[in-house]
């Protein structure tokens, strides 16, 4: 099942009208369709009510809202003023994994305003949701003045936490300047036009002059999409083959190898959309989960300041602050810190701190060390690692150093 969140870069966009019109488009095209708002503040099911009109309640199903509140204010306020329980990421989630197992060709999940907009007290927002859910995202935003600053903070908000932003939709009259800038700032979104419908009575009303436009919308998102998809798949598939020496392979007899697209918390995900667990921990490096939002927020905040600098003659805020922590677990008992930038070097500094550390006592005679015995067997180690947290290349045999 395609499964889409649609947002938009500001309220009273369109988003909701820009929902069904996916769904009427690709009911045409024989499409099984649901709809969900998993978050509805302001008037009851206002939003689910517009979706049955605009598709003359023909989907498959029309899914409830798993939190619902009041008052037209963002769901953190809404929820806080009428004292109800707060949106919460787990719920939502689990909602989600239920609903994936609609037999359903599409569902339509669409957010509670912007990306940024707040789901409860924790400052928990729909960017987390996204984030744990990796859904692909749809962004709406409006076709006129003011679109470029709006539409553009949106689309860095997705692009910068690694989401998969499939296309954005200008929904107004059509601004053929405001669309050349977007074009020229953001080269490989897919940018889709669609004229702001408005009609003087009931919208089931004005149905029929509907099915077109949201038809070909339907046809511009898949074909443009899927099309994209493919030959980027293609190309990095071709490049891989004809550029790329892979390890502990044989090449002439080895198939081909799966395209991983991303990854979250313990899982991979491959280019066919398969959840795989990663048991070998992308080799050693990956302790903390892939793209832990905490880390790849840090890194993002750093990167934006300073990539690095040799270490000899300066210093820097974030090196001094971790140095003071480190020794402060210590309990200050071990007050400086030496950096390196892997786990064997590491280990090849402390040695050498070692021997000249007794050096430095005037005692000669400490000069020996003492090490584990093992060996590299296939794709397991026989012994602990003293390089560390990179490994070690080659066979690891005893030794022993002197000075």
């Amino acid at each position: 099942m395609k499964i889409v969140f649609v947002s938009a870069s500001g309220t009273d966009i369109g988003k909701t009208f820009i929902s069904g019109m996916l769904l009427v488009g690709a009911k045409q095209l024989g499409y099984r369709c649901a709809y969900w708002k998993p978050v509805q503040t302001g008037a009851p099911d206002c939003d689910t009510r517009t979706i049955e009109k605009l598709t003359n309640c023909e989907l498959n199903h029309y899914l409830p809202n798993t939190f619902r509140y009041g008052p037209a204010l963002s769901p953190d306020q809404a929820a806080r003023l009428e004292n109800r329980p707060q949106a919460d990421l787990q719920s939502l989630l689990e909602a989600l994994d239920h609903y994936q197992k609609l037999e359903c060709d599409l569902l339509i999940v669409e957010g509670a305003g912007g990306l940024h907009v707040p789901l409860n007290d924790q400052g928990q927002t729909w960017l987390d949701f996204l984030m744990q859910s990796q859904l692909p995202v749809i962004l709406v935003s409006d076709s006129r003045l003011g679109t470029l600053n709006h539409t553009g903070l949106s689309i860095e908000a997705l692009l910068h936490r690694g989401l998969d932003l499939r296309a954005v939709i200008l929904n107004g009259p059509l601004d053929a300047l405001n669309q050349e800038s977007l074009h020229r700032d953001f080269q490989d979104i897919c940018f889709l036009s669609f004229p702001r419908l408005s009609f003087d009575g009931d919208i089931s009303e004005n149905r029929t002059s509907l099915m077109t436009p949201a038809r070909e919308l339907w046809q511009q998102v898949v074909t443009r999409l899927e099309g994209q998809a493919q030959a980027r798949l293609l190309r990095i598939s071709d490049d891989d083959k004809k550029h790329c020496w892979h390890p502990f392979t044989q090449h002439k007899v080895s198939p081909k190898p799966t395209i991983i697209n991303r990854g979250r918390g313990s899982w991979l995900f491959t280019d066919q959309g398969q959840k795989i667990f990663d048991c070998i921990s992308s080799w050693w490096t990956n302790s903390l989960g892939h793209c832990h939002p905490k880390i790849t927020r840090a890194l993002a905040k750093q990167h934006a300041t300073l990539d690095h600098v040799q270490f000899a003659g300066t210093t820097h805020a974030p090196a001094a602050t971790l140095s003071r922590e480190l020794s402060r677990l210590s309990q200050h008992s071990m007050p400086r810190v030496f950096f390196t930038d892997n786990g064997s070097c590491a280990v090849e500094v402390a040695l050498k701190m070692a021997i000249q550390y007794w050096q430095n006592q005037g005692v000669h005679t400490r000069h020996k060390f003492l090490c584990l015995q093992g060996g590299y067997h296939g794709d397991t180690f026989g012994a602990m690692s003293v390089g560390g947290s990179d490994g070690f290349h080659g066979a690891f045999k005893p030794f022993m150093f002197e000075s």
